[in-house]
């Protein structure tokens, strides 16, 4: 499901995704592979810096499918290519800073809710957001020193933005 590659380019490969996620050490690659995988992916700040990245196809389409919630907390963290579906709630929730959410569809509920900036720029490029009956995109708050930056996102539902966020720039 999963392989781990780290500083030296070694990798290891393991069953599921919460056994590649355990064995990540800072400055590690997790790479999932293509499928449909079912509750949920936590990024969490023990591991971190890290980068998650799903298998996409030739053309660049994303091939991992994950039914449950994006969780990211701490610093220093890339997700790339993953679809993450979760109708029941939100698809996603980030609390941390020098994070980057890149090419990945979140559709839930709520597209992204209980966003927080801190310590550094939370950044989402190129994904399509949706939330079915609140917010594409909500962040709660921050501690002032974070930035949210959209870049070339298509986001349906409210986006909002709370108190202590620095400075919020939306482009393409």
């Amino acid at each position: 499901a999963a392989s781990v590659t780290d500083s030296e380019g070694n990798v290891t490969y393991y069953a599921t995704i919460a056994e590649a996620m355990k064995a990540a050490q800072p400055g590690d690659e997790v790479f999932i592979y293509a499928g449909d995988y079912t509750g949920g992916l936590t990024v969490n700040k023990a591991i971190t810096p890290i980068t998650v990245v799903g298998e996409t196809d030739a053309e660049g389409n994303n091939l991992v499918n994950i039914s449950g919630k994006l969780s990211i907390s701490g610093s220093n963290v890339t997700v790339k290519n993953l679809n993450v579906s979760n109708p029941s709630g939100s698809a996603g929730a980030i609390s941390g800073g020098n994070i980057l959410v890149e090419g990945c569809q979140l559709t839930g509920s709520n597209g992204l809710r209980y966003c927080y900036a801190h310590n550094g720029d939370v950044t989402l490029k190129d994904c399509v957001i949706t939330g079915g009956d609140i917010y594409g995109v909500h962040f709660d708050a921050g501690n002032g020193d974070g930035d949210v930056i959209i870049d070339g996102c298509t986001i349906t539902g409210w986006t909002s933005f709370a108190a202590a966020i620095n400075k919020v720039t939306m482009t393409d």
